[in-house]
């Protein structure tokens, strides 16, 4: 199944563990986040048959358990030696921290990576970032598996150098291209400095609230409104949270991102460009407590 961004509440995911008491923690994890179909299996035999019920848009799976090995397993689906759709985001569980695990992990084909213990944001996060922020998946001989540039840098301003990143289109309207050139310069001095409040700055909420707004408004101006709804988007966020220690750099740097790639889509590609700003907003309703949400009403 594809995996275009999505709200969880239209998400299905597969959790495939042998351990009965873990499993259902993480079903309770997830079921208490708002993913709208889940299934579980304790062994390889099962998840193949609940894979075919539910069609999952993810699988999370433990490393080493009973009978199971996760990473065998992901070999085996990214060498469509299984009924799984090879490029199907698979999540691996395991209490192996080590820098030579995660790259052993990443060379198989792994797409995210939860060290135990976990907590429900954990698990929910990694699920959100294969839903929201699906890389590229790569198939050469010698690697089958989502791109291994794990550590992409979202508030990067510099010139991108892969066939594979986001650029702006020669061809398009020259108009159309002026516009998206005002807008970006617009989107790196937000990342320029969401990247010194994140590194803990945090006093500095004041200046990325400040850069929100101008992109906001120039968004607005060029008739960019799935921008202008992502950039308000981040700022309800920070101007509900601020200088709170709460605030999810997950979130900040979805933000940047998508951002990114608004300015990168065509505006012709309206409904693209709509789920992506409107994705934005579900996530943040969701991160925000019903009190928060509130007392941001009322201001």
């Amino acid at each position: 199944m594809g995996s275009d961004a999505m709200d969880v509440s239209q998400a299905s995911v597969l959790v495939l563990d042998s351990n009965a008491f873990t499993r259902g923690i993480t079903l309770g994890f997830l079921r208490a986040a708002g993913v709208g179909r889940l299934a579980d299996a304790s062994n390889l035999e099962d998840a193949v048959g609940r894979y075919r019920e539910i069609d999952p848009h993810a699988l999370l799976v433990e490393w080493e358990d009973k009978g199971l090995d996760g990473l065998e397993i992901t070999r085996s689906i990214r060498g469509g030696a299984t009924p799984f759709d090879r490029a199907i985001p698979i999540v691996v569980t395991t209490s192996r921290a080590s820098i030579s695990d995660v790259e052993a992990a990443r060379r198989i084909g792994v797409t995210e990576y939860a060290v135990k213990p976990m907590s429900a944001r954990a698990i929910v996060s990694r699920i959100e970032q294969v839903l929201y922020r699906p890389r590229p998946f790569i198939v050469t001989d010698s690697y089958v598996g989502p791109c291994r540039r794990r550590s992409i840098d979202p508030y990067f301003m510099g010139p991108f150098r892969r066939a594979a990143d986001p650029k702006l289109d020669p061809n398009a309207d020259p108009i159309e291209q002026m516009m998206k050139v005002r807008l970006s310069s617009h989107v790196s001095r937000l990342a320029f400095e969401a990247k010194t409040y994140m590194a803990g700055e945090r006093w500095r909420v004041r200046f990325v609230l400040s850069a929100c707004t101008a992109l906001r408004d120039v968004a607005l101006e060029i008739g960019d409104e799935p921008a202008g709804v992502a950039a308000e988007s981040l700022h309800h966020y920070l101007s509900v949270l601020g200088s709170d220690s709460r605030v999810d750099p997950t979130v900040v740097e979805m933000h940047i991102a998508a951002l990114g790639q608004l300015v990168g889509l065509p505006n012709a590609e309206t409904a693209l460009r709509d789920q992506v700003a409107t994705g934005l907003q579900k996530v943040v309703a969701k991160r925000l407590s019903p009190a928060q949400r509130t007392r941001a009403m009322a201001r």
